[in-house]
């Protein structure tokens, strides 16, 4: 298995998949913009297809009870305080033949109404460092408000853009919900393509960025634009170990195996010492057959890091598997 690094994460992103998937019977999900809202229903302007339960909606009308949750952050809300224009993703059940909102999280909203007290912060700098700290605890969802604040304060505040991206694609890891997880997957990646656009007329550009959207885009699964990002985050930096091993990822997903190889070559030249690096090298022997080769890399990788038998001794049985299927 290889390793997909978003910089910053305290996961993989592919262990994700190993999480629990929502079964058949678990409430749908839908993201959009407000069009308007009461304490009885919230009528919404879908900004995607929602479900194969709603498909190609405009609006939708969820109605809302005592029960229903309202969050932005890690606070509850109450319904009235949603207006027209706020954006949110709305968990919903069927009941009586309409649509009842179990819970609404509020992704984009006016900070200085909702509870000051509890989420303004005396500056940009100020919120945007509160939300760093809250985000290095995993505490992604309390991080949220204050980021969105600190773009209120400062619009051209690029490693905001960044930090909110990250802790998007943070919540879309920790979802089990598949359709919450991809609005989180987009707009993560609609902060980091900000960070990285606004940069560039500015002249400024962020390896960093750059492998982070790759990645958003392999988990979105489009490889040739992650090919891309990889590629312009080792053309600012080309001892980006991270973007290499990704890369090296992508290239082999393309089926272009000397151009994997030639990544975890140069990986390995660069972190000579770290034995995922020549598991996944050995992976890749193996996949193109040269057993020899592989077997010198595993051999050095479990020599250096011995709590990765087990794993990869499963990966290397499923590609010999695999090859003498062919």
């Amino acid at each position: 298995m290889l390793l997909v690094g978003l910089v910053g994460m305290t996961m993989t992103l592919r262990q994700a998949h190993a999480r629990q998937q929502p079964g058949p019977q678990e409430a749908p999900t839908v993201s959009g913009t407000v069009a308007s809202a009461s304490p009885e229903r919230l009528t919404l302007v879908v900004d995607r297809e929602p479900s194969a339960s709603w498909p190609g909606a405009e609006k939708m009308v969820v109605a809302l009870t005592p029960d229903t949750q309202l969050m932005w952050g890690a606070q509850q809300l109450a319904a009235t305080e949603l207006r027209s224009g706020d954006m949110v993703t709305v968990r919903y059940v069927e009941a009586a033949g309409h649509k009842v909102a179990e819970t609404i999280w509020a992704l984009s909203a006016r900070l200085r109404e909702f509870a000051p007290l509890q989420t303004m912060a005396a500056s940009a700098d100020e919120a945007y460092q509160l939300a760093t700290r809250l985000t290095e605890k995993s505490r992604f969802h309390e991080a949220l408000p204050y980021l969105d604040q600190a773009i209120l304060m400062r619009p051209h505040f690029l490693r905001a853009y960044a930090r909110r991206g990250y802790t998007y694609a943070a919540l879309a890891v920790l979802e089990a919900h598949q359709d919450l997880k991809q609005a989180y997957w987009q707009r993560a990646l609609a902060d980091y393509t900000t960070a990285i656009d606004e940069g560039s007329k500015s002249g400024f550009h962020a390896s960093e960025w750059y492998n982070n959207r790759g990645v958003l885009y392999m988990q979105l699964q489009d490889n040739q634009h992650a090919l891309e990002d990889f590629t312009e985050a080792l053309h600012i930096d080309a001892t980006y170990v991270l973007a290499l091993t990704n890369r090296a990822s992508v290239r082999r997903s393309l089926g272009d195996w000397d151009g994997a190889l030639a990544d975890l070559t140069q990986a390995l030249t660069l972190q000579p010492n770290v034995g995922k690096w020549y598991c996944q090298r050995g992976v890749t022997w193996l996949q193109q057959g040269d057993k020899r080769q592989a077997q010198q890399d595993f051999q050095r990788c479990f020599d250096l890091e011995p709590t990765l038998r087990e794993r990869y001794t499963k990966t290397i049985e499923k590609v010999l598997n695999q090859r003498q299927n062919m």
